[in-house]
């Protein structure tokens, strides 16, 4: 089976990723996407000329899948909608958050026609309650569940009900388990070529907060999560953490209290 075209999306300045990966799926004239990126005209622009030089135009797109609802993955869809007339597709779970009108909510198991393949519906909640993998058969889309070089945020939502932590372990476990062998093209960065090498690393780095949490109980058995997370290993240091990271940062040493406490 041909592999899937992949088009590097620019976002726009800021504390993310600086590309999206856009899986392009073609079946015939129509066209299939993936994660289409950002509503900026750079990425716009980069898209229309992605697909040009694959011998494609926007106005063939039928359908656009998210694998969640964060604007550097689905924000785009929306325009382009507009020029293609194309269905919008999200995980269900994500549809309170997606901030545009959505035309069909996906659930775990379910299978789409993308491209000429059969493709099936994952469900890995932990990055967003509505976060999804894609099976193509060949490969998997991993979005930003599983990505090769950088540790996702979790329960990056307004709502987040659960232990964002607790899923998303299990959704790792999950991807290892079922998709060993297979190769996966993220939401970001290069083609993993070892998936439960790189959901156990993912893994490990969580459990190892939770060590982090239980030690500091350990010696102050009252602490709470705000006395807690200025002491754990954030990436740059806590002091460099901003408004929004911070606030992340402390729902997640919440949430590493109760796996402490489970």
């Amino acid at each position: 089976m041909t592999p899937p075209d992949v088009l590097s999306i620019p976002t726009p300045p800021g504390p993310h990723p600086a590309q999206t990966n856009c899986v392009v799926l073609r079946d015939g004239a129509a066209v299939d996407l993936v994660d289409p990126g950002w509503d900026d005209p750079a990425a716009l622009s980069a898209l229309d000329a992605g697909l040009a030089e694959l011998g494609l135009r926007l106005e063939d797109v039928r359908s656009i899948v998210a694998t969640h609802w964060h604007v550097d993955h689905l924000s785009l869809a929306a325009r382009i909608r507009e020029r293609s007339g194309a269905r919008i597709l999200l995980g269900r779970p994500d549809a309170g958050e997606a901030g545009i009108p959505i035309d069909g909510l996906l659930d775990d198991g379910q299978e789409l026609r993308l491209g000429g393949r059969t493709a099936r519906v994952v469900a890995t909640p932990g990055h967003t309650p509505g976060s999804i993998c894609l099976d193509l058969g060949d490969v998997l889309l991993t979005g930003d569940t599983v990505l090769p070089a950088i540790n996702p945020g979790l329960g990056l939502s307004v709502e987040v009900a659960g232990n964002p932590i607790r899923d998303y372990l299990a959704s790792l476990d999950r991807i290892a388990r079922e998709f060993a062998g297979r190769p996966a093209l993220p939401g970001h960065g290069l083609a993993i070529d070892d998936l439960p090498t790189r959901c156990a690393e993912l893994a490990a780095h969580h459990r190892a907060r939770t060590a982090q949490v239980a030690a500091a109980l350990a010696e102050r058995p009252d602490a709470t999560a705000e006395e807690i997370a200025p002491l754990l290993g954030w990436t740059g240091g806590w002091a460099s953490l901003t408004d929004v990271t911070r606030m992340s940062a402390l729902r997640q040493t919440a949430w590493h209290l109760e796996l402490v406490g489970a």
